[in-house]
């Protein structure tokens, strides 16, 4: 299916148009790559891209580009939040894959903007981005600022007309039939206001028809029967699809293994850079670290030096803090209730140091980073003290619960503080994965929040009811999973994580600051803590599909291939020389069947 999708006949665009679009918005050559793959007729394109690679900004002039020719452009992930990001680049819709799934079935999207009107917004955003005074920069920011208060309100608008005419036409059908010209002039009123407003409404799903470009973002991250239901509906329906994801990062619950076999059946656009941290040598050592080979029983991974790099990187700018012994036994004598000791006092470190980021930087982002809920909850909890003893947070005033009965969970929060939602809150604009600020806390236990739930991201004023607070819809917003990371740029980070972590978890978890990220590793072998370490930054804890596996192992087959090349240059064939032979032939098979899918593709094209 994938492959039929990456060969089919797609929009083509003018390759010297599309090269203008890249130089406009600065693209680098590996994602102009990809915006010419996405532009030169296929139905399905997929990138690879590390976290931090500025999917979004590659993105802009792609969405920008079909928009001009009427296209209806949808952007999904995973998450509603996540989905919501893709507004930056200028889609249209956006929702989680589950709402993709629902509007299929009605065969209808829910309400949005035109794609004209999204071009308006693209135009305000370019000239935001392209002010070179601050004048320019200041009239082009009102004005996008008007075109997001009149995107918000024009679904509502649209209502409130389609309402007024069906009125007036339930009254022009009740009054009694007679001829006249007022009574012609008012038929023909009323068709043409419906016509108008037929014209400025958003195209339905049938309407758009094959004229839509889906995004689908952290694409690795979606199950397997999420990613065949994506692809069967654009197959369906003629739609354009970009895939972007990093199969080295987190997967989804369930198999999730989908993302590379498409990647590896339809071709992928690598985009290796990446963008989010400020130096240009951590960006680097990122990259290196990203493309290094997992651990393999028996031998050393190709790349494992770039691993070895990186952690000394963090060492020499102090951002590695693992416990000596004596801070150990310290950490056991004054907390002797305490079921693990030292995570507890890393834990309180890690707040103290937060807090102490907040003081020094109160208007920029921060997040401190866990593996298990268990381990958020507590990170939150002991900053939210630490807030309060430095008087950050006045516990005199009035506080909400909140309560996660699933996760045993019990939290309180007040005005000033950072929320994180956890559940979509139904009938309105608040999704998992958002992030705000406690604005007040009302009598009956309810709340106003400041979160990102208006056009493009923007931050508005909504109420969580108590009833949603006290049923895990919500939590402290200062501390969040490896999942609950994917997407989010913050200025520092402060990462919790032991001997359990592996590669997946762990480089997400190290890239989602732009200053720095500390890793703050719990252990009880101190001495043995850098060779921990390495071993996560290597470890994969990805699952497998067959066909991955089959490819990684070699065949009997392929075995006996090796050993029979061996024997033909007079070497001995130990099952170590076998292994490492057999290794080669099949990168050697790769790159054969690389060489023919590009063939096969550029006859399809041809023919």
């Amino acid at each position: 299916m994938a492959t039929a999708l990456a060969h089919d006949g797609g929009e083509c665009f003018d390759p010297r148009v599309t090269a203008q679009w890249a130089e406009r918005y600065t693209l680098t050559d590996d994602q102009a790559a990809l915006l010419a793959a996405a532009t030169r007729g296929t139905r399905l394109v997929v990138a690879e891209a590390p976290a931090g690679a500025g999917k979004t900004h590659t993105l802009s002039p792609l969405v920008a580009q079909y928009q001009q020719l009427g296209y209806e452009t949808i952007g999904v992930s995973t998450k509603a939040q996540t989905a919501a990001a893709l507004a930056e680049a200028g889609v249209v819709r956006t929702a989680s894959l589950a709402r993709l799934e629902m509007w299929a079935e009605k065969g209808r999207w829910d309400d949005g903007i035109s794609p004209e009107m999204a071009l308006q917004g693209e135009a305000w955003r370019t000239a935001v981005r392209q002010a070179s005074t601050p004048e320019e920069r200041a009239a082009a920011q009102a004005g996008l600022d008007a075109w997001e208060e009149q995107a918000a309100e024009l679904p509502h608008r649209l209502q409130a007309e389609k309402e007024e005419l069906q009125r007036e036409w339930a009254a022009f059908k009740a009054s009694p039939p007679h001829d006249s010209s007022e009574r012609q002039q008012a038929y023909e009123s009323l068709r043409a206001r419906g016509a108008d407003l037929q014209e400025r409404a958003p195209k339905t799903m049938e309407e758009a028809r094959n004229r839509v470009l889906l995004v689908l973002d952290e694409a690795a991250m979606s199950s397997n029967d999420q990613l065949e239901k994506v692809l069967r509906l654009a197959g369906q329906r003629g739609w354009t699809t970009v895939m972007a994801g990093d199969s080295r990062q987190l997967q989804g619950i369930g198999r999730s293994t989908g993302f590379g076999l498409i990647a590896d059946a339809a071709g992928r656009v690598e985009i290796s850079e990446t963008y989010r941290a400020r130096d240009a040598v951590e960006r680097q050592l990122q990259v290196a670290w990203h493309d290094a080979e997992s651990l393999v029983e028996g031998r050393v991974p190709e790349g494992a030096e770039a691993a070895e790099a990186m952690l000394e990187y963090w060492q020499e700018r102090g951002r590695v803090h693992i416990q000596t012994v004596g801070q150990l036994e310290e950490a056991a004598r004054e907390r002797p209730d305490a079921k693990n000791p030292a995570e507890e006092e890393v834990i309180e470190e890690i707040a103290r140091r937060y807090v102490d980021h907040q003081e020094a930087q109160p208007d920029v982002d921060r997040l401190a980073l866990a593996r298990t809920n268990r381990g958020v909850g507590q990170l939150a909890e002991a900053i939210q003290r630490e807030q309060i003893r430095r008087g950050l947070i006045d516990e005199q005033l009035p506080a909400a619960s909140l309560v996660d009965q699933k996760r045993g969970l019990t939290q309180t929060i007040r005005q000033g503080e950072s929320i994180r939602i956890t559940k979509n809150v139904a009938k309105s604009a608040i999704r998992n994965g958002q992030v705000g600020v406690v604005r007040a806390v009302n009598p009956d236990g309810s709340i106003r929040v400041s979160l990102p739930t208006g056009v493009g991201g923007a931050m508005k004023t909504e109420t969580i009811r108590a009833e949603h607070l006290t049923r895990g819809y919500a939590a402290l917003g200062c501390a969040t999973t490896g999942h609950g990371a994917q997407g989010r740029t913050v200025e520092q980070a402060w990462v919790l994580a032991d001997a359990g972590a592996d590669r997946e978890w762990l480089y997400p978890a190290m890239t989602r600051a732009k200053s720095g990220t500390d890793l703050h590793w719990v252990t009880d072998a101190p001495d043995r803590a850098p060779e921990e370490i390495r071993d996560a930054m290597l470890t994969t804890g990805a699952e497998a599909s067959a066909l991955q596996v089959a490819r990684t192992h070699p065949t009997p087959a392929q075995r006996a291939a090796a050993a029979h090349h061996l024997e033909a240059r007079g070497q001995v064939a130990t099952p170590e020389a076998v292994a490492t032979m057999a290794s080669q032939l099949q990168a050697v098979e790769a790159a054969k069947r690389e060489q023919q899918r590009a063939e096969l593709g550029w006859l399809r094209r041809a023919a």
